[in-house]
């Protein structure tokens, strides 16, 4: 892996995503994580709270800086009230899942 200046944001989705391909229990675990999950990883404020706007666009911010300097990684969503998400787009499965969640949020 290239080494890259990575800010404690992007370090801890780094950390998610290697925990999820690493997972001994599932191993067909797909990278699939929404801003929602990160934020409230790296904020750890839920159930007590709900992130601040501030915290999720720090959170976005890191997501598109993340997939710019591993291009492996894809972002789909994030458009009015449709959830950012990080995913795999070589993996059809992890793919598959993050369309089909931008999908379920979007319908009324």
């Amino acid at each position: 892996m290239a080494t890259h200046r990575i800010g404690r944001i992007e370090r801890r989705i780094l950390e998610l995503v290697e925990g999820a391909a690493s997972d001994v229990v599932n191993s067909a675990q797909d990278v699939c994580l929404s801003a929602d999950d990160i934020a409230r990883d790296v904020y750890r404020c839920w159930p007590e709270r709900h992130p601040t706007r501030a915290e999720y666009v720090s959170v976005y911010r890191a997501m598109h800086s993340f997939v710019r300097k591993f291009p492996q990684y894809a972002l789909i969503g994030g458009k009015g009230r449709t959830p950012l998400y990080l995913y795999e787009p070589d993996n059809p499965r992890s793919a598959r899942t993050a369309a089909e969640w931008t999908e379920r949020r979007r319908a009324p």
